[in-house]
Order: structure tokens, then sequence, then C-alpha cells
């Protein structure tokens, strides 16, 4: 299954290129869907009917994700420099370690399993409740509580050790 797979690596690298304009990135994004493809393989469920355009269709989503990441980057880049917290009165120092810390905070945020960087964005960035997030992510309100409780507790093990328990 794999050869019939990689058969298809570089029409999907073409067409995450042409979506994208970064060969890096297409590289990616072709590697990305092939292994998404095999592991789906490898839970023997049953055979897609059209695997070009099923594996197309990956490569599109990934495609549109990595946009998202990117959009939300540079909205974070673009809050952080017109942050309050580094108007005059701030030395070139401060306001360097600021967007430094904040960058910190972004790649962690990036590397938190999917579920919980999902909600912990969705609740901090754009501001929706538990419950809109459960209705959004079709999940119960529970489960958004607790991967969002993970997700801070994580956050501040990382940046604030030994921190735990204390306001």
């Amino acid at each position: 299954m794999s050869d019939e797979l990689d058969a298809f690596l570089p029409d999907l690298r073409r067409f995450a290129l042409s979506l994208t304009g970064c060969s890096h990135l297409a590289d990616e994004v072709a590697q990305e869907t092939l292994l998404r493809a095999l592991q789906r393989n490898q839970a023997d469920l049953a055979p897609i009917e059209k695997p070009k355009a099923w594996l197309f269709q990956i490569a599109a989503n990934l495609c549109k994700e990595s946009w998202r990441r990117e959009g939300r980057r540079a909205e974070v880049e673009a809050t952080a420099a017109r942050d309050p917290v580094s108007p005059a009165g701030k030395t070139p120092a401060e306001i360097a370690s600021h967007r430094e810390h904040l960058e910190q905070v972004w790649k962690f945020v990036e590397e938190l399993p999917d579920l919980q960087r999902q909600v912990l964005l969705l609740n901090v960035w754009e501001r929706l409740s538990h419950a809109e997030i459960a209705a959004r992510q079709g999940m119960s309100l529970g489960s958004v509580k607790t991967s969002l409780s993970i997700a801070r507790r994580k956050l501040r093990e990382h940046f604030y050790p030994g921190q735990e328990g204390k306001k």
C-alpha cells in the first residue's frame, strides 16, 4: 500500500506548492498527507474509493490549517507590536524580552495536543465560553473544561515551575 501512496507524492507536492508558494512547506504537507493516509490504512478501515481525491483533500486541509496557524501567529505578532506593555518608558531590552516571552508562549501553545490547543485558543483568543466551545467542537462541556484546565496547567508548569497553588 505504501508504494501505491508514494506514486502520488510528486502530484501532492506540486498541488501543495501551488497552494502554499513555499517548497519547504509543500514538502511537509505532501509528507504529512502520506503519513496520515498510511496511519489510516494501518487501522484496517474500509478502502477509499477515490484515493487521489481523498489525498488531495487531506493536503488541502493541511494547507488550510497552516494558513490559520500563520494567520494567528501574525495576529499575535501584530498585537505584541502595539501591546500597551511596550509604550514609551520601556527600554528596548524590556520590549525585546516581552516579545521574546510572547514568542515562547506561542511556540509552547503550538506544541500542545490538538484538542487542548484548540480549546485554549477558542477560549482565550476568540473569547468563547465553555458551552460555545463545546457546541463548536461537538464535545461535552466536561471535556471542554478538562482540556482547558490541562492546557492551562501545562502552561503554568512550563512558564512558572514551582508556583502551583500560589496566586
